[in-house]
């Protein structure tokens, strides 16, 4: 996770690294500072003491901290840790015009 990720291609949209304690999370196009963790490290693994979010609205237009926290997430264990099982997190309210599977009956929701 320390080692971060330098984008390699267009596709690539996010440049992370970690710098004096802080994992730091920059959109690769726009350079924008979008978000940071402070990293501590124990025998028992990492942890973040305090985190930060931009909230410019002429860099990142995101409001809902909750699903900045999930897709915080979601960039560590694709990106960094390289897991393979994960799913993009959605916004409760975002609608993407096809049937998504997320009720516990196997139903299907709009």
């Amino acid at each position: 996770m320390m080692r971060g990720l330098v984008p390699g291609r267009m596709e690539d949209k996010w440049f992370i690294y970690y710098e004096d304690g802080w994992l730091r999370f920059h959109r690769s196009w726009t350079g924008a500072f979008i978000y940071a963790l402070r990293l501590d490290g124990s025998p028992a693994g990492m942890r973040v003491t305090q985190s930060w979010v931009n909230r410019n609205p002429q860099q990142y237009k995101e409001t809902d901290t909750a699903y900045d926290r999930k897709l915080v997430r979601f960039l560590i264990d694709t990106l960094l840790l390289r897991k393979s099982d994960i799913v993009f997190p959605t916004r409760a309210s975002a609608g993407t015009g096809y049937p998504e599977s997320g009720a516990e009956d196997g139903t299907l929701t709009h």
